[in-house]
């Protein structure tokens, strides 16, 4: 399946615990490897952001971000989100809206 979404748009509906955050991780290596090391990961809710923050880290070993209304006011996300300021290397954000 990984191969079917990672080239394309892709909605991907699987049952609870089929393995939709497993593609998701593998697809987030692959373009954080192609690309600047930058990715938005959209949740609908802050718990399941902070399961898929979790998964992330642990999986891909770099740095990711949970990013939300409770967690930064309007004015902190530019920074959180690697927007703002000068930086040493590419940050991994990881939010919800």
């Amino acid at each position: 399946m990984f191969e079917e979404v990672n080239n394309s748009n892709s909605l991907v509906v699987l049952p609870t615990a089929l393995g939709k955050t497993m593609i998701a991780v593998f697809v987030v290596a692959e373009k954080v490897e192609k690309s600047d090391g930058r990715v938005l990961f959209l949740a609908p809710s802050k718990p399941l952001c902070e399961q898929h923050h979790d998964t992330l880290s642990s999986r891909l070993g770099a740095e990711v971000r949970v990013v939300t209304g409770e967690t930064h006011g309007s004015d902190e996300r530019p920074e959180a989100w690697g927007t703002g300021g000068s930086r040493s290397r590419p940050h991994r954000p990881f939010g919800t809206m």
